[in-house]
């Protein structure tokens, strides 16, 4: 209720967007493609960068829509935002829990939206 409160003072017509973000094209997502770091390390979903700079120009299209999709409609879709959450061991004894520290697997997609 304060959230809406405060978005009504700092925006006199509280039925207009403050702001838009603009559709992506096809070349930012293929310079996104070029620009990832080339890995076999899989995402949650088993994809990996390997596999899409391979098959890049067959991705490009459907992934621009999807993104350019999820701008319009205003939401993200529920499966980018998975994560696997896996321990990685720090240092010491590997018994003990807290010498272990979490890193979440997220879907390649939604690291390039």
């Amino acid at each position: 209720q304060k959230c809406l409160v405060l978005l009504k003072c700092k925006s006199p017509d509280f039925g207009q967007p403050i702001f838009s973000i603009d559709q992506i094209t096809d070349l930012e997502v293929a310079n996104i493609f070029q620009s990832m770091k080339p890995s076999k390390a899989k995402d949650v979903y088993g994809l990996d960068t390997h596999f899409l700079k391979i098959h890049k120009d067959t991705l490009v299209c459907p992934i621009t829509h999807l993104i350019n999709l999820s701008i319009r409609m205003a939401t993200v879709p529920s499966s980018w935002k998975v994560a696997k959450v896996s321990p990685v061991f720090k240092s010491g004894n590997k018994t003990i829990i807290s010498n272990y520290r979490p890193i979440s697997i997220l879907p390649i997609v939604s690291k390039i939206a």
